[in-house]
């Protein structure tokens, strides 16, 4: 996810940008009206959507033991990021 520190509230479901009001932590902070805009990133969905049929990632997943760590470091990305 990637955030921006705002004074104007951004949200646009087009993009998959939103807003979180930003509260200081303690009070006499720096805050006031200010906004965390930004977004999720959702890549590795996109780069399985494209390879992947529903039920290839049904029966992938079904594949899948949570009780074992992966020794995989991936980071799919289908275009220049």
């Amino acid at each position: 996810a990637v955030k921006l520190l705002s004074h104007t509230r951004v949200d646009d479901a087009r993009y998959g940008i939103y807003s979180h009001r930003f509260t200081p932590l303690f009070e006499g902070a720096a805050g006031g009206d200010l906004w965390l805009v930004g977004g999720a990133s959702n890549t590795g969905g996109a780069v399985l959507r494209h390879f992947f049929t529903d039920a290839e990632l049904e029966n992938l997943s079904q594949q899948i033991d949570a009780q074992q760590e992966s020794l995989l470091d991936y980071y799919p990305l289908l275009k220049k990021g």
